[in-house]
């Protein structure tokens, strides 16, 4: 069976809706949405707010969704990736 998906590669808006000039009102966008997931929020609810706020599209939405995380999943990713260089140096 053949592969019939036509939806490979870039979504023609992604020029668009992610280019330079964008950059720096979705950074600023991110940082505030991880703050608030860092706050307790769940992701629905600050992802909402910060999008109509900043009038973004909702590949621009998606993507902040997969770009953010609060500081107790980064601590974790810290702490995940210290445990793998300990067991690396130990040789296990």
């Amino acid at each position: 069976m053949s592969d019939s998906r036509s939806n490979r590669g870039p979504h023609p808006k992604d020029a668009e809706l992610f280019a330079p000039n964008q950059i720096a009102g979705i950074r600023s966008a991110l940082h505030d949405f991880a703050w608030l997931l860092s706050r307790g929020y769940a992701c629905n609810s600050p992802l909402k707010l910060v999008g109509d706020r900043d009038q973004f599209r909702a590949r621009q939405r998606i993507a902040l969704n997969r770009a953010a995380c609060g500081d107790q999943e980064v601590d974790q990713e810290v702490d995940q990736e210290l445990w793998m260089i300990d067991l690396a140096e130990a040789g296990i």
